[in-house]
């Protein structure tokens, strides 16, 4: 007998839907090429499909798509778009967001749809941070990351306050399959960013420092 559990859909209500989905579309539609807007409607699966289309022009619309409809589940806001993929053939796009929560945090988003990341695109985006004084840079591509690009991207956080993210096409995947995932993801390049942002003077007086006993604090009487 198959006692497995039943798989459960998830869709969004019409409470939903009227109230949050609709309203920001609406507001997207106001800049947005209309065609991009349409995709949105889409789940995620859907947009990463037409990615793949042999349709450059649909394919260029689908990137555009796929980094609104990532950076919306992270609640970042829009703040302008440097390159559309018509002007790529479905190549690439560029697009920044922001959050001023707390402070401000300008985002440097760049979605290849190409086989691999190369050293080159992580340092186009690392020169153009003077330009559009971004703090944190995203490339998404559908494919791999190069071992060189992801190397260099480490010496830049090294040796500065950039935050590279790097997302590829297995990341996508597992977003498309359960977008919440994302922020899991986002987690781990944080936390990697930190592990090489670690300040060397507090890293040495803390390995100086002796381990802190689990009796420290405790009365006199409770040490014996």
């Amino acid at each position: 007998m198959d006692t497995a559990a039943p798989t459960l859909r998830v869709a969004p209500t019409e409470k939903l839907m009227a109230e949050i989905v609709e309203p920001q579309l609406k507001r997207l539609a106001l800049w947005a090429d209309p065609r991009v807007v349409a995709l949105l409607r889409q789940p995620l699966g859907g947009i990463l499909s037409d990615v793949g289309s042999s349709d450059r022009d649909l394919a260029g619309l689908a990137l555009e798509a796929l980094v609104l409809k990532l950076m919306r589940i992270l609640d970042m806001d829009y703040a302008g778009t440097r390159l559309r993929g018509a002007q790529t053939g479905g190549a690439e796009v560029g697009l920044i967001f922001q959050s001023n929560r707390l402070v401000l945090n300008r985002w440097q988003i760049q979605c290849k749809n190409s086989a691999r990341m190369s050293i080159d695109d992580v340092a186009k985006e690392v020169g153009l941070t003077h330009l559009l004084k971004g703090n944190v840079i995203v490339i998404v591509t559908t494919g791999t990351v190069d071992a060189r690009a992801r190397r260099y991207a480490n010496r830049v956080m090294a040796d500065s306050s950039l935050a590279v993210v790097l997302i590829d096409g297995r990341d996508l995947k597992t977003i498309a399959r359960s977008p919440t995932r994302i922020v899991g993801i986002f987690e781990r390049e944080a936390r990697h960013a930190l592990e090489l942002k670690k300040l060397d003077e507090v890293a040495e007086q803390n390995s100086r420092r002796p381990a802190p006993s689990l009796l420290d604090g405790a009365p006199e009487s409770d040490r014996t």
